[in-house]
């Protein structure tokens, strides 16, 4: 019970960040091979996330899409609760970071499947391309506006 206060308090020590850079980051992120170990992160979600679109899509229409969504979204809620776990169980492995990123892409390649069939009903055929069209330049517009 004590944990969850400790981690909101901004803890002051007499060391000052410049003296110590290896105390910046989570170990094994803040070593010198820290940035490959990131790719490598990107890597397991970008990769396990574009092999599960290939299978979602046909298990979301296998299944009943609110259930689908709901059982996708807190698998990818569960990935985001283990990330956290990290720190109070001081985890600092690479393979926990791994293996939770390519169950978070799995997890997540169940939403856009699903809720591309969920828009194409609710809208029906003759606003469907506008619709399908705006909602999925959204990612591109907020990366540009994004480094503005």
């Amino acid at each position: 019970a004590d944990l969850l206060p400790k981690f909101f308090v901004r803890h002051h020590s007499s060391h000052s960040l410049s003296s110590a850079p290896s105390q910046e980051g989570w170990v094994p992120f803040n070593e010198p091979n820290g940035k490959e170990l990131l790719a490598g992160l990107d890597f397991c979600f970008l990769s396990t996330y574009a092999f599960g679109l290939f299978f979602t899509g046909h298990l979301a229409d296998m299944y009943d899409l609110r259930i689908f969504l709901c059982v996708g979204t807190c698998l990818s809620g569960l990935c985001s609760v283990a990330y956290g776990a990290a720190y109070f169980l001081n985890i600092h492995s690479a393979s926990y970071f791994y293996i939770v990123q390519a169950l978070s892409g799995l997890a997540q390649s169940s939403g856009f499947p699903a809720v591309v069939a969920v828009v194409g009903y609710w809208f029906g055929p003759a606003r469907r391309g506008l619709i399908m069209g705006a909602w999925c330049a959204h990612t591109t517009v907020g990366n540009i506006l994004g480094t503005v």
